[in-house]
């Protein structure tokens, strides 16, 4: 029992209470020797837990965040209470998630969303707001979502003009076969076969015409430009002589474009 208390008086806390667990077993009924044993454990684990949270604050001191953030828990593992090792481990979780979170935001910048979800999901152990990190991983499903379609749109488009191209080009190599065929056949050439004759236009068609610009006035006067354009489109199939047509179709695409 001496021995042990001596020992605490040096401080060697572990050899004390080796000495009051040996003076246990001579008088096991000793409450003295019990007391003395619960206040040099407390002791111990206080001494460990502040060793724990002073190489803590080391290692966050080296920003090793997540080492500091390991060392926290343990010290928290053996003294519970611990306000200041609480604290900082508060402080050390807010750095971690905010890390995470703005690694993720500059992957999403880059469209790296899968990448960018990962780092999000990296920061769920430390953040206090759940709800934010959903958002966040909502937001970028959902923009993959959107691109994803876009790219669908394009490549159908693409395929779709594809398409019409082979379709024109086999209407015009079997419109060119026809021609040579039929400029052989009559001993002319291709070119005299192909050419369209030219139609004058009749004193009916420009009177439709004219009949088809004045109503297209009249829907311009009223803004009413789409109806507007239709009319005047009709007049310049009639008479594509008619200039006020022409003319009124290019106003009205200044107008469109925002030439007003």
């Amino acid at each position: 029992f001496q021995r042990g208390v001596d020992s605490y008086k040096a401080r060697d806390l572990k050899e004390s209470l080796d000495n009051f667990y040996n003076a246990l077993l001579i008088r096991p009924k000793d409450g003295g020797i019990v007391e003395w044993i619960t206040r040099i454990e407390d002791e111990l684990r206080q001494q460990k837990a502040n060793d724990q949270l002073k190489r803590s604050l080391e290692l966050y001191a080296q920003g090793k965040l997540k080492d500091a953030y390991d060392g926290l828990r343990r010290a928290l593992e053996i003294q519970p209470g611990d306000s200041k090792a609480n604290k900082l481990l508060v402080e050390v979780k807010g750095e971690i998630e905010t890390g995470y979170i703005n690694s993720g935001k500059k992957l999403y910048t880059t469209r790296k969303y899968n990448e960018a979800i990962s780092e999000w999901g990296k920061a769920r152990p430390y953040t206090s707001n759940p709800g934010y990190l959903d958002k966040l991983v909502m937001r970028a499903r959902e923009q993959m979502r959107l691109e994803s379609e876009e790219r669908r749109r394009r490549s159908e488009e693409a395929a779709r003009r594809a398409r019409e191209e082979e379709a024109r080009r086999a209407r015009e190599a079997e419109d060119q076969k026809k021609a040579e065929e039929e400029a052989a056949r009559k001993g002319v050439t291709v070119e005299e076969i192909t050419k369209k004759p030219e139609k004058g236009i009749s004193a009916e068609s420009r009177a439709q015409a004219q009949q088809h610009y004045l109503e297209g006035l009249k829907y311009f006067q009223n803004s009413n430009y789409e109806k507007a354009r239709s009319e005047w489109t009709v007049a310049r199939q009639l008479d594509p002589e008619n200039a006020d047509a022409a003319s009124g179709l290019k106003r009205i695409e200044q107008i469109l474009a925002g030439g007003q």
